[in-house]
C-alpha cells in the first residue's frame, strides 16, 4: 500500500468553496476506449514525477490499487487550461477523466491502473506529478433527521403499517426526478433523495450553501433504502450540487479528505439532467436546482446568429497564460477603446463567456467595442497565493501586463474606462488592486468576493476546506482585513458592482459589511443578492447586468463611431 501526503495542494481550493471549486475542474466525458501509447512510466508514490509535455502529445503512467482503494494527487502545471487526463483499467477502458490537474479516484476492483496526461494546449508545458493511494478508513454511520417532508412522513407511516413499499416510492420519484420540491406554507422545501443498497453506509451533498456547511449529510430512514435531508429556501432560489455514495473515509489534512469526496461525487441520478448519461459521465458532473419563479440564463450569454465575432489572441508573462479578446472591427486607429480585466480567464471564457456576452451587447449597442483581458492562474496550486492581497501579483497585474496590454492594443489609460473583475478569491483580489492602484483601474466587478479574507484567518487554516456543518468562520479569529484597510484609507474614486448570494454565509456578512463601508466612504456602489450560493449559477447569469452597470459612455475618441461603420451597418441580429 502506498501512502504520501500530497503537498503543496492546499492553494487549488477556494478557503472554504474548495469541494465545489474541485469539482469544476474534474471534467467527466464519459467512458471510451484510447489507443495506448508504447512507454510506460511506473509512479512511486514516495517520489514525483518531473517532466515536460509537448503540444498535442500524451504521456503515460502506470499505479497498483486495491478494491476501494482512495487515489489522490495533482498534477502542478502552468497548463491550467490545456491539461487533460484519464484513468484506464487494464483493459484499456475510460474509468474517469479530469481536468484542471486534480486527481480524485476510487479504485472498483484490484487492478494495474494507468493514468493518461494529454497537453492539449498550443505550447510545450512543464509538469510535476505527485500521486497516492490510500486504503480507506471505516465511515461514521449517520443519526436520524426529524422528518419535514410531508411525502416522507406519509411514506413512513405507509412503511410501518405494511400499506405501501420502497418500490412504489421510488417509482413516483422517478417520474418527476430529483430532488423532491414541496411547498409548505410560504417555503418551498427541497428534500435530497439517494436510493442505498446494502452496502451503502454513507451518502454525502455537495454545494454550495455555506450557511449551512459546502458539504451535508444524509440520513437513512429507518433501515429502508431511501438516504434523504430536507432544507427550507426562498422561491427563486438556484444553486448546483452533487452525491457521493461512500466516500472514502480517510486520515490527513483537510484538502485531502475534500479530494476523497470529489473521488465518488456525481450528479443526481435521478435529476432530469442526469438521464440518458452513462455511469461515467455523472461522475464529477452536478445538478442543478431551480426553484420558481426560474430565473434562466441571461440572453447575453447564448451565442446569437449574425452577431459579429471578435478575436481572441494568448501571450505568456512567466508561466501564466494572458488571452487578449479584441471585439469585432478592432483597428489601432479606432482606439483608445475601453478595457475588462478578468481574474480567473478560463472560467470567464467558458463558465461564464465573456466575449459572447460583449459581442451580444455590442451588436445591441449597449456597451463601446471593449478589449478583455483574462489572466490564467499560474498553476493549479498558485491560485489562492496569487489571489490573497499580496505586493507581487498585484504589481504584476497594475503594472507589468497593464504595459504589455497597452504596448500592443489600443485601450484606455483612464481609470474610469478600465475595469477588474473576478469572483470569489478573484474578486477580493481586484478590489485589492483597484485599490493599490487607483491611476489605472477605475472599477471593480466582484462576484461572491471572498471579503472574509484575512491574514489571521489563512493563519487559522481558513484556506483549508471546511468538511463539516456549522459556523465557517470562528468568531474570535480577526476577519475582514481589506475592508477594514479600505475603511481607513483616504477615499479612492473607484466604482464597484458586488454580488453575494443569500446563502453563502459568512461571504454574505463580508460583502454586506464591504458595501457598508464603502456608501459611508462615498463610493458609487451597485450592490445585489441573490438566492444561491457560491458557484456558477448565478455568476454566469449575472455578469451581463454586472458589467452594463460599469460600463461608462464610450470614450471620446470615438471608436463607438467607427465599429458602427465597419461592423453595425452589416449586423443582422440584436438580442
Amino acid at each position: 500500500m502506498m501512502s504520501r501526503t500530497l503537498g503543496g495542494v492546499r492553494g487549488c481550493v477556494v478557503a472554504a468553496a474548495g469541494v465545489v471549486a474541485l469539482l469544476t475542474m474534474l471534467a467527466s466525458t464519459g467512458a471510451e476506449r484510447v489507443e495506448r501509447d508504447t512507454k510506460v512510466t511506473q509512479l512511486d508514490a514516495t517520489q514525483p514525477v518531473s517532466g515536460t509535455l509537448a503540444a498535442g502529445t500524451s504521456q503515460r503512467f502506470s499505479f497498483q490499487a486495491d478494491a476501494g482503494a482512495f487515489v489522490h494527487g495533482l498534477v502542478d502545471t502552468q497548463m491550467v487550461q490545456g491539461l487533460t487526463g484519464a484513468i484506464l483499467d487494464s483493459k484499456g477502458e475510460v474509468l474517469r477523466k479530469f481536468a484542471g490537474g486534480i486527481i480524485a479516484f476510487v479504485a472498483p476492483k484490484r487492478d494495474s491502473y494507468e493514468l493518461r496526461l494529454t497537453n492539449a494546449g498550443s505550447a510545450e508545458s512543464a509538469f510535476r506529478l505527485s500521486i497516492s493511494v490510500v486504503r480507506p478508513l471505516d465511515p461514521e454511520v449517520a443519526s436520524a433527521s426529524e422528518l419535514i417532508s410531508p411525502k416522507l412522513q406519509q411514506h413512513s407511516a405507509g412503511l410501518a403499517a405494511g400499506t405501501t413499499t420502497s418500490d412504489t416510492f421510488w417509482r413516483s420519484i422517478a417520474a418527476n426526478g430529483t430532488p423532491l420540491i414541496e411547498h409548505v406554507g410560504d417555503d418551498v422545501l427541497v428534500t435530497f433523495l439517494w436510493r442505498g443498497t446494502s452496502q451503502t453506509r454513507q451518502v454525502k451533498v455537495l454545494w454550495s450553501l455555506f450557511h449551512i456547511a459546502p458539504v451535508i449529510e444524509l440520513r437513512q430512514l429507518g433501515r429502508s433504502d431511501i438516504w434523504y435531508r430536507s432544507f427550507k429556501f426562498a422561491p427563486g432560489t438556484r444553486f448546483e450540487y452533487s452525491v457521493a455514495e461512500n466516500p472514502p473515509v480517510v486520515a490527513g489534512p483537510p484538502m485531502v479528505q475534500a479530494m476523497a469526496l470529489v473521488a465518488t461525487a456525481q450528479g443526481d441520478p435521478l435529476h432530469g439532467d442526469s438521464r440518458g448519461r452513462n455511469p461515467a459521465e455523472l461522475f464529477a458532473s452536478r445538478s442543478r436546482v431551480e426553484l420558481p419563479p426560474v430565473l434562466r440564463d441571461s440572453e447575453w450569454t447564448q451565442a446569437r446568429e449574425g452577431v459579429k465575432r471578435g478575436k481572441t489572441e494568448t501571450f505568456q508573462i512567466g508561466e501564466r497564460r494572458i488571452s487578449v479578446y479584441t471585439p469585432p472591427g478592432y483597428s489601432q486607429q479606432c482606439g483608445p477603446y475601453p478595457l475588462l480585466l478578468l481574474l480567473d480567464g478560463s472560467a470567464y471564457q467558458g463558465l461564464i463567456p465573456v466575449p459572447t456576452i460583449l459581442e451580444n451587447l455590442l451588436a445591441a449597442r449597449r456597451i463601446a467595442p471593449t478589449i478583455a483581458v483574462f489572466v490564467d492562474n499560474a498553476s493549479v496550486a498558485s491560485r489562492s497565493t496569487d489571489m490573497y492581497p499580496n505586493d507581487e501579483f498585484t504589481d504584476l497585474i497594475a503594472t507589468q501586463l497593464i504595459k504589455q496590454v497597452r504596448a500592443k492594443y489600443s485601450v484606455t489609460k483612464e481609470p474610469r474606462h478600465t475595469v477588474i473583475g473576478g469572483f470569489s478569491l478573484g474578486g477580493l483580489a481586484a478590489a485589492n488592486i483597484a485599490w493599490r492602484h487607483p491611476e489605472t483601474f477605475g472599477a471593480v466587478l466582484s462576484q461572491s468576493g471572498a471579503f472574509w479574507w484575512s491574514e489571521d484567518a489563512i493563519k487559522a487554516g481558513r484556506g483549508e476546506p471546511i468538511l463539516t456543518e456549522g459556523p465557517l468562520l470562528d468568531p474570535r479569529i480577526e476577519s475582514f482585513e481589506l475592508v477594514k484597510r479600505i475603511a481607513k484609507a483616504p477615499k479612492a474614486p473607484i466604482r464597484l458592482h458586488l454580488t453575494a448570494g443569500l446563502y453563502e454565509g459568512d461571504l454574505l456578512t463580508a460583502n454586506r459589511f464591504l458595501r457598508d463601508v464603502l456608501t459611508a466612504k462615498g463610493n458609487e456602489v451597485e450592490y445585489h443578492e441573490f438566492p444561491g450560493g457560491h458557484d456558477g449559477a448565478f455568476w454566469r447569469a449575472a455578469f451581463a447586468d454586472a458589467y452594463l452597470s460599469l460600463a461608462a459612455a464610450s470614450p471620446s475618441s470615438g471608436s463607438q463611431d467607427c465599429y458602427a461603420e465597419q461592423v453595425l451597418s452589416n449586423a443582422s441580429s440584436k438580442p
